[in-house]
This record gives C-alpha cells, sequence and structure tokens, in this order.
C-alpha cells in the first residue's frame, strides 16, 4: 500500500502557496488528511499551523529555531522532534526524507523543495534520483510545478495533468528511445543526449487525449506548469 508522506522545506511564502495548489488539485486532508507531515524548520512549522496542521515530526539541526518555538511543540502530544547535528553530510531535507524511507513511506511528496538558493534547489534534485533507485516515488510541488523522475512507460489521462505545460528533461545522463504520443510535439524512439538534444523536451503541452511516454534506457526528468499568470 502506498502511503503519502508530506514534507515542508521552505519559506513560509513559498510553502503556503504550494500548499493551496497542493490542496486544490484534490489531495486528501483531514485538517489535511495527510497520512504523516514532517516539519524541517521554523517558517515550515508556521506554515502548516497556520494551514491547520501540527507536524507528526520536526526534524533538523534547528540552528535558526528559537528554543521557545521548539518547546511549545515539544510539549504538544504526537510530535516527535528530532535533532539532527549542524555539521552533517546530509541536508536537512534528505535526512527528512531518509527518515520517511525507513519509516516505510513509498510515495513521498515535498512542498517547497525549490527556492531562493539554487544550490539547495540543485541538490534537491538528485534526491529524486536517490529515492528512484530505492522503487520510492518523490514528488516535488512547487507554487507552479510539479516534478518528479519517469523510466519505463507510464501512461498520463487529461484529468491528471497538474497543468499547462509539461517538460520531459534528461537527468543524471542519456534518455534513450524516447516515445512521446498525445502531446502536441510527439516524439518517436528519440534519444536524448547531453550535448545537442536536451533542449527538445522543454515546454510540451498535452492535446487533451490519453497520452503516453516511454524511455528505454535511462530516466528522464519531468516538470508539469501550471501557467505563471503573471507573465
Amino acid at each position: 500500500m502506498k502511503i503519502t508522506l508530506l514534507l515542508i522545506t521552505l519559506g513560509i511564502g513559498t510553502t503556503i502557496l504550494t500548499g493551496i495548489s497542493y490542496l486544490r488539485k484534490g489531495k486528501k486532508t483531514t485538517k489535511s488528511g495527510l497520512k504523516k507531515a514532517i516539519a524541517i524548520n521554523v517558517v515550515s512549522i508556521l506554515a502548516l499551523f497556520l494551514m491547520g496542521l501540527v507536524p507528526d515530526i520536526i526534524i533538523g539541526d534547528f540552528d535558526t529555531v528559537s528554543p521557545e518555538i521548539l518547546k511549545e511543540y515539544e510539549d504538544m502530544e504526537n510530535c516527535r522532534i528530532i535533532r539532527l547535528c549542524p555539521e552533517k553530510d546530509d541536508t536537512d531535507t534528505e535526512s527528512a526524507i531518509n527518515l520517511a524511507i525507513r519509516e516505510g513511506f513509498r510515495e513521498i511528496d515535498v512542498l517547497g523543495a525549490t527556492g531562493s538558493r539554487f544550490d539547495h534547489t540543485y541538490a534537491n534534485m538528485f534526491l529524486l534520483k536517490k529515492a528512484y533507485l530505492q522503487n520510492v516515488t518523490l514528488t516535488f510541488y512547487t507554487g507552479l510545478s510539479k516534478i518528479y523522475l519517469i523510466s519505463g512507460k507510464k501512461e498520463y489521462h487529461p484529468e491528471n495533468f497538474f497543468g499547462t505545460y509539461i517538460s520531459f528533461l534528461q537527468f543524471d545522463g542519456n534518455a534513450l528511445g524516447v516515445t512521446l504520443s498525445g502531446f502536441k510535439y510527439p516524439l518517436d524512439n528519440f534519444d536524448f543526449d547531453t550535448t545537442k538534444t536536451w533542449r527538445l523536451g522543454v515546454s510540451n503541452e498535452p492535446v487533451g487525449t490519453d497520452a503516453f511516454v516511454e524511455v528505454k534506457s535511462g530516466c528522464l526528468l519531468v516538470v508539469e506548469s501550471l501557467e505563471d499568470k503573471k507573465r
């Protein structure tokens, strides 16, 4: 059985926007209906609170969290605090995902895995591959995008698309034998390589019918995007 774990990782504005987008896409909440919620830093704790949630677990080195805020959550029932050493090899986000996998979660949704620091965003992308290699479905939600990896065969149905656009990008090596059907720009047994053809998967669109993707070798980074009304 798949269980969804929610990680909220970044600043409060981004997280709230992401949370609203996430909930509008039909994700159940109990007050939030989530099977479990893990917070990673103080702003995510505040964001959960504003959405009517108390995290099941708060994990991090808490180098920027006031002791008073932590104490408030320590006194709550069913809210576990896990303190990490500030000097460590893993990021707080990676530590949280590792914890989720150890506890048996096979489907993990991360809200706010991208943000103002490109280095953290870039590092988080490789967590997708780490989870993929452990047969765990890891999905990142930003305010406007849904990001995940695919390999093999995948079917898409019109009612399940996250947004208007969908990009298929090679990730961590070449993606070979790629077929796209049911999209504005189809491909047939196409090879993405790191030197010439990587850009051809950017900003595709579903055409309103069932769609199909196949990757015979390697994997693709998929970014489904809502239309940005501000542009």
